[in-house]
């Protein structure tokens, strides 16, 4: 597929470190884009965070970006995670996971803990978001020891025509929390920036990113496909 992708991260005021981590690949095997958001309470999650997205790239190239069994690439990353993290202490590089990879015909989201994952394709929209039960906004799902499968989501689908992928860390916060609201968010962003080259959108990002609300760090990750037509 011919594509664009970037991605841009802005250390917020809360750490004395970027916690937050991307990686966005296109190759003629296929395309991954992944974002990794470190637990703020975990003094070493940016190694992990890192350790992550290195972990799902390369995994991603070694299975020609062909996922044909979700539990078993998890089950691959768990120990490649690990791996990365030796000789540190584990429990301090709590991380999330999201990412994307596409081949050809298919695409699948796999999301642990915060963040916003939107893929559109065929006109279609598939959105991912931790939507947070009452009581427990400041708990996030992240990689740990042990593999918990059921923490896990992940969607897979087939398509003809590729749009777009956007991913944010939960600190590129919207008005309204819904999977509706980061669906038009998505929208506009593939819209207006579908002309634009890698570079001057990553650019346009960065300036507003920088007076985005809040004091943690925010990322967006994306690949954008062929151009709207104009109407």
């Amino acid at each position: 597929m011919k594509l664009k992708v970037g991605g841009i991260s802005v250390q917020g005021s809360y750490h004395t470190v970027n916690q937050d981590y991307f990686c966005a690949v296109n190759s003629p095997a296929g395309l991954v884009i992944v974002l990794s958001d470190g637990v703020g309470s975990c003094k070493l999650s940016h190694f992990g965070s890192r350790a992550l997205c290195e972990s799902v790239v390369e995994l991603t190239f070694e299975s020609l970006c062909e996922i044909d069994d979700a539990k078993d690439f998890l089950e691959k990353l768990n120990i490649r995670w690990l791996k990365k993290l030796r000789g540190l202490d584990v429990n301090e590089c709590a991380c999330t996971a999201l990412f994307v990879i596409a081949k050809n015909d298919r695409f699948t989201i796999f999301h642990l803990g915060d963040g916003v994952a939107v893929v559109l394709a065929d006109d279609v929209y598939a959105v991912t978001l931790d939507e947070k039960e009452e009581g427990f906004s400041n708990y996030t799902y992240a990689m740990d020891k042990e593999l918990c499968l059921e923490n896990w989501k992940v969607l897979s689908r087939n398509f003809k025509r590729f749009r777009g992928i956007y991913l944010s860390s939960d600190g590129v916060g919207l008005d309204q929390d819904t999977v509706f609201r980061y669906a038009d968010f998505a929208c506009g962003f593939f819209r207006e920036y579908a002309k634009l080259s890698s570079d001057e959108i990553e650019e346009i990002i960065a300036s507003w990113l920088k007076d985005w609300d809040g004091s943690d760090d925010k990322t967006i990750a994306f690949a954008l496909g062929e151009e709207e037509e104009e109407e």
